[in-house]
């Protein structure tokens, strides 16, 4: 019984008696009005105290976290990361307006941007790390394919400076590219086949073909994990979807083959943390053409399995994303310039 309906049941109590009194007509001398004892809540009308309430519920954290937009948006750029910091290279706005030079340095630890001097060769090209220098290597001059580069370009942090290295035997554009045991390969992006892989020694500035890969494609994207190249996705040169992940062994100068990409894409990007491919958006083929798809789909090389990550909050086209002391990293793409971070550990 709780407060309200006791003290209706008081007061209808001493109505009662009240109404009693003027019916009996008794013309006795009323004796003194006493003074009501008020009825005290018994025991068990309390509410048990016994159960405390349910603590309020911890909101979960967002899987993709927002953080400070790029200085200059841009698509089809490149990343390399340096003392945990991530270099942005390059890209393309609009195929009118050509490629851009622009070198963009992201600290996550300050969640700032910085910039570093230019490309002296503005193009889309791709890079990788050896020895604390960014190298860069080929890509399109204009944005266009068909205009593709064998320049390669060496970038000095410390000075802030660039210096040119003898070109490529092959000109390439949108190729895999990685650094084992001091050498760098590439991966595809040729235009005779979409295959062919080679390897330089820069201290040597000399170039060996590698056995071509066994899928030829473009567009797609790859991985290092335990000195092994793993190629994933992309499409054919006549425009079919690829689910078919390669894999290069560099000790052994030989493929094979892991398992098919759940969600045959090409424009993705990959990344790795703890030793796990994160496969990030891209587009996938519609009715119409091509769609977007926000899909990330992380494989686990020791079992051979992917699993589905959380999305990614703005799908794009991208062909570069960064891992930074466990954290993924994603940012530009066709007219967008923000950018986002993932830690799977969260």
């Amino acid at each position: 019984m709780n407060t309200r309906v006791r003290t209706v049941f008081c007061m209808t109590g001493w109505m009662t008696i009240i109404l009693v009194v003027a019916l009996c007509g008794c013309r006795a001398t009323p004796a003194p009005t006493a003074t009501p004892t008020p009825v005290l809540p018994t025991a068990t009308s309390l509410p048990p105290t016994s159960t405390p309430l349910p603590p309020t519920p911890t909101p979960e954290p967002e899987s993709w976290q927002q953080k400070t937009d790029m200085s200059t948006w841009a698509a089809a750029s490149s990343a390399a990361v340096l003392d945990n910091k991530v270099y942005v290279l390059g890209g393309v706005k609009r195929l009118s307006d050509g490629t851009l030079g622009i070198v963009q340095v992201y600290d996550p630890a300050t969640d700032t941007w910085d910039q570093g001097a230019d490309m002296p060769t503005p193009r889309l090209a791709e890079t990788c790390v050896l020895d604390g220098k960014i190298y860069s290597f080929g890509g399109s001059i204009t944005g266009n394919v068909a205009n593709t580069s064998a320049t390669i370009e060496v970038y000095e942090p410390t000075t802030d400076t660039w210096e040119t290295r003898a070109d490529m035997p092959t000109p390439r554009n949108y190729f895999g590219i990685h650094v084992v045991d001091g050498k760098i390969y590439v991966f595809g992006g040729d235009a005779k086949c979409n295959c062919s892989v080679e390897v330089y020694d820069p201290e040597t500035e000399t170039w060996e073909k590698r056995s071509d890969m066994p899928t030829p494609r473009t567009y797609a994207s790859s991985a290092l994990v335990d000195g092994k190249v793993y190629v994933v996705g992309g499409h054919l040169p006549k425009g079919d979807m690829i689910s078919t992940v390669d894999v290069y062994d560099p000790a052994t100068d030989t493929w094979t083959q892991a398992t098919d990409l759940p969600t045959p894409r090409f424009g993705l990007a990959s990344c790795v943390v703890d030793g796990k491919i994160h496969a990030i958006s891209g587009s996938v083929a519609a009715a119409m053409g091509v769609r977007l798809v926000p899909v990330v789909e992380v494989y686990d090389p020791t079992t051979g399995e992917w699993q589905q990550g959380p999305d990614l909050p703005r799908p794009r086209q991208i062909k570069s994303c960064a891992a930074v002391d466990g954290r993924i990293y994603v940012f530009g793409g066709p007219s967008l310039g923000d950018m986002w971070e993932y830690d799977p550990a969260r």
